[in-house]
């Protein structure tokens, strides 16, 4: 299958079980990424990105096929001696029906998740395009500053923090 046929936002094809859950938080919590940041300044843009990487295409597919998203061509094999490598993203929309799912059996991005959790309902709560009012911008910049608290890696090439 070719990189671009695989970019396609596609909704889940499987209800995920009890053993899907415990599997895919074994593996995002070995392997993903979840962040929490904003983008601009006078205007922001409060955001939560949700993916994972891997140089094996099969386990990222097994997760598409439960709880949707896209998968992206990562790193084309040859550059730079990279190996080929995939990156399974979620759209905001996504976020947290598999979040909830694969929550209680975290063990290492159990608080990460958390704060992303209460980010995505503290937007849900607000009509979309509405205006932030202080107090809410505030109650979202909280949520970056917590997630900056934990202490995790800034990656300024894919603008995320990763744990």
């Amino acid at each position: 299958m070719k990189a671009e046929q695989l970019a396609f936002d596609l909704p889940a094809r499987l209800t995920p079980d009890v053993a899907d859950s415990l599997y895919a938080a074994g593996f995002f919590d070995g392997e993903g990424c979840v962040s929490v940041g904003k983008v601009g300044k006078k205007t922001p843009i409060y955001r939560s990105q949700v993916n994972v990487q891997q140089t094996v295409l099969l386990p990222l597919e097994w997760l598409r096929d439960r709880w949707g998203g896209k998968i992206y061509n990562s790193h084309p094999p040859g550059k730079r001696n990279r190996v080929q490598s995939w990156q399974w993203v979620l759209p905001e929309g996504r976020q947290a029906a598999f979040l909830e799912d694969v929550l209680p059996y975290l063990k290492v991005k159990r608080p990460v998740v958390e704060n992303a959790l209460s980010l995505l309902r503290l937007k849900a709560k607000r009509p979309r395009g509405e205006k932030l009012t202080e107090t809410s911008r505030a109650e979202h910049e909280a949520h970056v500053q917590t997630h900056r608290g934990f202490g995790l890696a800034h990656s300024h090439q894919r603008g995320d923090w990763t744990t």
